[in-house]
């Protein structure tokens, strides 16, 4: 690939259980940062909250990157945010004149139905934290099945023509490489907040946070310099969310 570290070494399988589990046993084995693992599919990949991430070979991109980054888990945590940033750029990049948009945190989405996922995990052990970014985009994918034709979609139904994978893989982490370096800098999203802003779904919108059995409903303002939304809330509060699943109105199934 044409990345400065990206995907040095990299690992391509036709079948995994995840890439983000074997980026884990890569991690264990010592294998250095920037290591990359691409599987045309996975037989039990997995989203944000436990959710199942189910894929046709060939159609569609998952992918997971090593990292060993000199962040707290409290800094690493906005990675999920640059993660999407990343991709984001890289569809806009696409013909078509697409406009993604991210909905906070890290779904990225064509219209108001989503084409990409991202699960960032921590591992922490006695020598060295490890960061795996998994990312999975809908590219080439023609049909989903069951309650997912009403959330998902996918770049060639987005674009009505077929994507070269391998170069839009190849644009997501030329992106992040930028996208990463500059967040090293403040260790934080406050050089990268207006650009995601700007793609942010949410913001101007009513959204509602689900906690457990507890939800709360307000309007999106942005986020903080931590990547956490910014919810005015009914009461006229300003609330910093750090997590929850976050619904926004009009966006596959909030209405």
């Amino acid at each position: 690939m044409n990345t400065q570290w990206i995907g040095h070494p990299f690992f391509h399988m036709e079948e995994v259980d995840s890439t983000n589990e074997a980026a884990k046993r890569f991690a264990n084995q010592g294998v250095e940062s920037g290591a990359l693992i691409v599987a045309e599919k996975q037989t039990a990949g997995k989203g944000r909250r436990g959710r199942s991430w189910s894929n046709t070979a060939g159609e569609s991109l998952q992918m997971s990157l090593l990292l060993r980054p000199e962040l707290t888990p409290k800094e690493a945590s906005g990675l999920t945010l640059a993660a999407a940033l990343a991709v984001s750029r890289a569809v806009e990049s696409l013909p078509g004149s697409l406009r993604p948009q991210i909905k906070w945190p890290n779904d990225v989405i064509v219209g108001t139905k989503k084409i990409c996922g991202i699960l960032v995990e921590l591992l922490l052990d006695s020598d060295q934290s490890s960061v795996i970014i998994g990312i999975g985009v809908n590219v080439n994918n023609s049909v989903f099945p069951g309650e997912l034709r009403e959330k998902a979609t996918s770049l060639k139904l987005a674009t009505g023509g077929q994507i070269d994978r391998e170069s839009l893989m190849e644009k997501i982490w030329q992106e992040f490489e930028a996208i990463y370096e500059q967040y090293l800098l403040t260790k934080d999203m406050s050089g990268l907040k207006a650009d995601y802003e700007q793609r942010l779904v949410n913001i101007g919108r009513q959204v509602c946070v689900s906690y457990g059995n507890e939800s709360l409903e307000g309007v999106a303002e942005g986020i903080d310099v931590e990547g956490h939304l910014l919810l005015r809330a009914k009461d006229g509060g300003l609330r910093h969310i750090e997590a929850g699943e976050v619904s926004v109105r009009g966006i596959y199934g909030y209405v």
